[in-house]
């Protein structure tokens, strides 16, 4: 399955078009088109769950608050000293679920 058939799913139960003017929901890190080989859920993104994840081998983390809140000028490439979100295949999809 592709990440962007889950955020499909995900979307279908809690539409992008319901969240607030603030919020950042969506994905907003990684390839849509990328083969997940396993998804991580939490509340936060830190450098810790993504450490987590890497270890499982899961290459999607489906989080309820965004990993980009607000304007970001320069997201950086160093993710838990794993190397960079995009050589690990890496997708971060934030979701405020009813």
């Amino acid at each position: 399955m592709k990440v962007s058939e889950i955020a499909s799913l995900i979307e279908a139960y809690a539409p992008l078009s319901l969240q607030e003017d603030w919020d950042n929901a969506g994905i907003q890190v990684g390839d849509p088109q990328a083969t997940v080989t396993g998804v991580l859920l939490c509340t936060d993104v830190t450098e810790a769950v993504v450490a987590e994840a890497i270890d499982r081998g899961m290459n999607m983390v489906v989080s309820h608050h965004p990993l980009i809140f607000h304007g970001l000028l320069f997201p950086g490439h160093r993710t838990a000293g794993r190397g960079d979100t995009h050589r690990n295949g890496f997708a971060c999809r934030p979701e405020s679920l009813p």
